[in-house]
């Protein structure tokens, strides 16, 4: 079985994809999940994601495996799920272990730009936001040679560090040279993104 809840977020929430497989039997190894990526989305396996069940069907004991997925659209846009399949080992009574292909059913999530929001470039999502810009160096007693260093920072609660956009405007000054860092990238709480010139 797979589900989806809720079916329509708002683009930066994460919808809960559910994976439920039973067998008739138990299982002899763990099973092999596809990764669940979509294009302009962002799947995450949360710790503590997948848990056993048993599971009465008609006067049968099955067992069960359930895992859930929080899955980001990065767009206002429908995200299908189909054609996916997972990989199940289980005990065959009097006989070898079996292992199978069980078909995934098809699901679709829909991502939407909050109403209001539509004109926002870009859109970020999130419970709060702060923005930073710190300079190094004298600016008042520049000579030829010398460094200003600036830097950017965003601050985002409620949302991976993936959310933020680049930072840095791109600067071109007469005679003067540009030198940009890697983007400093840190999840936690807030998510981090720092850049500098």
């Amino acid at each position: 079985r797979a589900t989806v809840s809720p079916e329509t977020v708002n683009v930066g929430e994460s919808a809960e994809l559910t994976v439920t497989v039973l067998v008739h039997t138990w299982f002899t190894r763990p099973s092999t999940y596809p990764p669940f990526e979509l294009a302009n989305a962002m799947t995450r396996l949360p710790a503590d994601s997948s848990y056993n069940i048993l599971e009465r069907i008609g006067n049968e004991s099955w067992s069960g495996i359930v895992r859930t997925y929080e899955i980001y659209p990065l767009l206002g846009a429908t995200y299908r799920l189909s054609g996916l399949s997972i990989e199940v080992t289980y005990a065959n009574i009097g006989g070898d272990p079996r292992t199978t292909a069980v078909r995934i059913p098809e699901v679709a999530i829909r991502g939407q730009v909050p109403a209001g929001a539509e004109s926002l470039d870009p859109y970020i999502a999130g419970e709060s936001l702060s923005l930073r810009l710190d300079v190094a160096g004298d600016l008042d007693a520049l000579g030829a040679g010398d460094a200003v260093v600036l830097e950017f920072v965003a601050e985002l609660d409620g949302l991976p560090a993936i959310f933020i956009p680049p930072l840095a405007p791109d600067l071109d000054f007469e005679g003067v040279s540009v030198y940009a860092d890697a983007p400093d990238v840190e999840d936690g709480t807030p998510a981090r993104r720092s850049e500098k010139l």
